[in-house]
């Protein structure tokens, strides 16, 4: 590779729309030429063929909206064997194929074109997730970028040369001519994709014309006058004062503009895609002297300032009173079309945008000559390709442990130059809500750390090709077995002792049979290892456990109190020991009356489940800062573990908080009795024992705080992720390693449809349809065969009652339903919910209440409104309540805090008079019920339930239901899924039927 500011750019343009490419493609040439640094433009629809030898004598491949596919994978490969860095550069918010349906230009294209259209954003996707780094056009446009974990750079559509020397011209002789008698608004469509977009400002241009009769609207580009989308019918009434102008050459356009008096940029505002629009409409206009009025979205609000270099307006009323300012006051256009001139030759004239380029494409550079050089010396490998590995793991649960050690490893991992794939399973009891695979990235980006790689929800498909593959639960290596053949070297990554999760039983038995499937485990601790090598004769290796330092440590200016304790605690996790940690404290406060006992890992709803007698302060389930203020805060802190030793001790210990935790064997390595910590026998007297000769021993506390914290310093998760690198490396079948030919391709798995528009999902349909044959058809059959099913239902148990919308979950709106439950083991509650157009904020919360124990608080569920879809089941699922049958309940749905409501409905039928069931609204009992499901845990048939509840109280449910089961999943999962639930269905009736011949006997 050159020097710095010597090197040359390699462009292969994957898009020549005329405005796109000058301004991504001839501009950045034009920039770098500045600079004296060459830059080809290639491909297929760039100035000239791929010349693979010039291609070769370059330093930095930069793709524009070039889509993943062949080409672009010999230039990727050929790239970075040669240390070029590979650079994606795009405009566009093309990249996100859940939101394409909001693309209003997909309303006028053929099925075969909206086809096409989607498949070109996953490729446009998977080329911008395989490369080294993204160049964006606009700050929003760089922040999705970044949610899928790239390193993103912006660089803005600014002027060219050209531009500059023409526009001086134009000023010129639009000043000679003097001021006209009429008033000329114009607007550039550019392209058919801004055909809503005129809406915006609409209703504001019909006022202006009729109130200023020399006003003149002209439409410039594919929204022809003779299109009947092309208006808002409220500007019908003016179309002798509107001319249509047609697209013209660049030069042409530039004399154009200049002539209007005044520039519109309306877009749709809060549409994704629109935020993502640079300003160029702005800068267009700024050039020639002309003033804008533009919406209010990112990208606009960016670039001008309100008021002073054009205007920024966000609703009709808005529109309408800047555009009269402008018409009228002619002096007030020629100041602020001069102040927009001198703002954007300040921020985006050649020379300027010139600088910033070679910048970036420097600091690009040597970003990556870093990142090689790391990778290069930091393991012995087969080759100099970094691996590609990937990872399953369970829905992630806010505050579990677990899950924040996954995260933190993988994330370690990806900055080690590794590729990581994360590929999330729901839980049988705990099921993902609607989320696309974006919106699950960010969700696990808000609740543990951003992920540095792709996110995907897996139902048990195949898996992208890697080098290897994570298991991290027990459950993951049952869902994955029959895939090891597709994939790579298979490792365990195994954090705890998973049978003591459950009672000795059959998941009990399961999680133990994992150790014994011959893949290769990578424990947390050498506790863990010896089991798995001693029980099992499992490969095993173990991995040290760590503090992240830079969060736990001494919080300075927090006073640490002699008379404060803190206490781990996790009702809902067993292996936590609550109980047990509750009678120690008991006789804590029986001695020491004057400490302060903090509760903290969980909700107050959830410690109902043992007495406490004594006072206490629970905190709830903290983020990783406050959990160091608190350590730093306390004196001692209690953390009872009857399996693998938790982090939470050595976090503890950085913040030179004293430690008690149990005398077991499962602390080896960690802890050590009277060294570090004080280790307690496992009753309520010796746990408060220690407890207490930390409180009165001065000199033992300090001595063990000491040396724990000393001992801490020496800990590093990195070290421990380049441990678990280095196993996997030696561990690695010769020959295997991938050379990155998985890297450039589309993901399989496409987002859910079933919110589409209907004639976009027809467009899909279509492709489906010739993609898959008969097998569509067959699908789409079953699909509607269910839809017929719940119909037939509504219709034979509710008389055809239509079902309504109890209106918007506002801010202290309460809706309850009553019922009984006809099994034990319910765990969860689906609900029929509406959305309507607007931004969902906050929590849908749901909160179970047992009738018959005094209306007692058994269960709280907490749903993002976010990520609800429109018309569609939301789960709320809790722990199984083991003697449900008979019971009665309330459930009750609220959205507290959100003054302006959730943009969120229940549907209800609102005159259905069943005599368990009774609907109440803001405390007022009426007739009617929601459109709800309940599902019971059940150990012999598996999950029992359904939705609507009719199917319940029917009792229709139980041979009949099993075997329409598989056909249910075809609709969904197709043929894999299906033959997966024969296999459920045939276990789950020969487990019944073993069951019935055992009682027979």
């Amino acid at each position: 590779m050159n020097r710095e500011g010597d090197f040359s750019v390699y462009c292969v343009a994957g898009c020549d729309i005329c405005t796109t490419f000058e301004y991504r493609v001839l501009q950045k040439q034009e920039q770098l030429a500045l600079a004296g640094i060459a830059c080809t433009v290639a491909g297929p629809k760039g100035q000239r063929a791929i010349d693979i030898d010039e291609f070769r004598r370059c330093d930095v491949l930069l793709l524009y909206r070039e889509a993943a596919g062949n080409l672009v994978d010999l230039l990727a490969r050929e790239a970075r064997s040669r240390g070029m860095p590979v650079v994606f550069d795009i405009d566009d918010l093309l990249f996100e194929p859940e939101h394409a349906f909001q693309v209003d230009a997909l309303t006028a294209m053929r099925p075969a074109e909206v086809a096409a259209y989607y498949q070109s954003l996953w490729r446009y996707r998977a080329a911008l997730e395989a490369s080294d780094y993204v160049i964006t056009s606009s700050e929003f446009l760089a922040g999705r970028a970044r949610a899928l974990g790239k390193s993103v750079w912006v660089h803005p559509n600014g002027l060219s040369q050209w531009m500059m020397a023409e526009s001086g011209g134009q000023i010129a002789q639009r000043r000679q001519s003097g001021p006209a008698d009429r008033v000329i608004i114009g607007y550039g469509s550019g392209t058919p994709t801004h055909r809503k977009d005129l809406e915006a400002a609409g209703r504001a241009l019909a006022r202006i014309l009729a109130a200023h009769p020399q006003v003149d609207l002209h439409l410039a580009g594919p929204l022809h006058l003779n299109d009947p989308r092309a208006l808002p019918d409220c500007l019908r009434l003016f179309v002798a004062r509107i001319k249509h102008l047609p697209l013209t050459s660049w030069r042409a356009w530039l004399a154009t503009l200049s002539g209007f008096d005044i520039n519109l940029a309306p877009l749709e505002m809060g549409i994704p895609f629109c935020e993502a629009k640079s300003a160029i409409k702005f800068t267009e206009a700024a050039v020639v002297g002309v003033p804008t009025v533009a919406s209010r979205t990112a990208g606009y609000a960016a670039a001008m300032r309100d008021g002073e270099t054009g205007f920024l307006a966000d609703g009709p009323d808005a529109w309408a009173e800047r555009l009269d300012q402008l018409v009228r006051d002619p002096a007030l256009r020629r100041k602020m079309g001069d102040a927009a001139r001198e703002e954007v030759i300040r921020h985006y004239a050649p020379e300027v945008l010139s600088r910033q380029l070679v910048e970036t494409l420097n600091a690009m550079r040597q970003d990556y000559v870093g990142r090689r050089a790391s990778a290069q010396a930091a393991e012995p490998r087969v080759s100099g390709t970094p691996l590609v590995l990937n990872w399953i793991i369970p829905d992630p649960t806010p505050g579990s442990g677990g899950c924040t050690n996954i995260v933190r490893i993988l994330n370690l991992l990806a900055s080690f130059g590794h590729r990581i794939n994360v590929y999330v399973m729901a839980l049988p009891l705990n099921p993902l809500p609607p989320m696309t695979d974006i919106e699950l990235r960010a969700y696990i980006g808000r609740h543990f750390a951003p992920i540095n790689g792709s996110v995907f929800k897996w139902s048990g498909e195949a898996l992208a090709p890697s080098d290897a593959v994570f298991l991290t639960l027990w459950s993951t290596a049952y869902r994955f077995r029959g895939l090891e053949r597709t994939t790579g070297k298979v490792f365990y990554f195994v954090q705890d002792w998973e049978p003591y999760f459950y009672a000795m039983g059959e998941e009990y038995l399961m999680a133990e049979q994992t150790y014994r499937m011959g893949y290769s485990c990578i424990t947390l601790g050498q506790w863990l290892t010896g089991r798995l090598r001693d029980a099992y004769g499992a490969d095993a290796e173990p991995f040290d456990m760590a503090v992240d330092r830079s969060i736990y440590y001494p919080r300075p200016g927090v006073a640490r109190s002699v008379r404060r304790i803190c206490f781990y605690a996790r009702p809902s996790t067993p292996r936590r020991l609550f109980a047990l940690g509750v009678k120690a404290l008991s006789l804590v406060h029986e001695w020491r009356p004057d400490v302060e006992i903090v509760f903290f890992g969980c909700a107050d709803t959830d410690l109902h489940v043992a007495p406490i007698s004594f006072p206490y302060r629970n905190l709830g389930v903290l983020k990783e800062g406050e959990l160091a203020e608190l350590f730093s805060s306390v004196t001692a802190g209690v953390v009872l573990s009857s399996t693998n030793c938790s982090l939470l001790p050595l976090e503890m210990m950085a913040c030179k908080c004293a430690v008690v935790d149990l005398n077991l064997e499962t602390v080896q390595g960690v802890m050590e009795h009277e060294g570090n910590a004080l280790l307690a026998d496992p009753t309520p007297e010796g746990i408060a024992g220690a407890v207490r000769r930390l409180l009165d021993d001065e000199p033992l506390r300090e001595r063990l705080v000491a040396r724990a914290f000393d001992q801490v310093q020496q800990l590093s998760w990195e070290r421990s992720a380049r441990h678990i690198e280095d196993i996997v490396l030696r561990k690695l079948p010769s020959g295997q390693q991938l050379t990155g030919h998985a890297r450039w391709t589309a993901p399989a798995n496409l987002p859910a449809t079933a919110a589409l528009p209907a004639h976009e999902k027809a467009c899909l349909d279509a492709l489906e349809r010739e993609r898959h044959g008969w097998r569509w058809a067959l699908r789409a059959g079953v699909q509607g065969w269910r839809r017929r099913e719940l119909d037939w239902e509504r219709k034979l148990f509710y008389g055809g009652r239509r079902v309504q919308v109890l209106g918007e979950m506002t801010a202290g709106r309460v809706i309850g339903q009553s019922f009984v439950a006809h099994f034990d083991g319910m765990h969860r509650i689906d609900v029929l919910v509406c959305t309507w157009g607007d931004v969902h904020t906050g929590d849908l919360v749901m909160h179970l209440h047992d009738v018959s124990e005094d209306d007692r608080v058994v269960a709280e569920v907490r749903v993002s409104a976010s990520l609800m879809a429109d018309d569609t089941y939301v789960s709320f699922c809790f722990s199984p309540q083991a003697m449900s049958r008979g019971k009665a309940y309330r459930a009750t749905f609220e959205t507290p805090g959100g003054a302006s409501g959730n943009a969120v409905g229940l549907w209800a039928y609102p005159d259905v008079d069943v005599s368990e069931a009774r609907l109440s609204v803001d405390g007022g009992t009426g007739r009617g019920q929601l459109v709800f499901g309940l599902y019971y845990q059940d150990q012999v048939c598996g999950e029992r339930g359904g939705r609507p509840l009719t199917q319940v109280w029917t009792q229709q449910l139980t041979a009949f239901g099993y075997l329409l089961a598989p056909l249910h999943v075809y609709g969904t999962e197709g043929w894999r899924g299906m033959c997966r639930e024969m296999g459920a269905v045939g276990r789950r009736a020969l487990r019944y039927w073993s069951r019935r011949l055992r009682l027979s006997r």
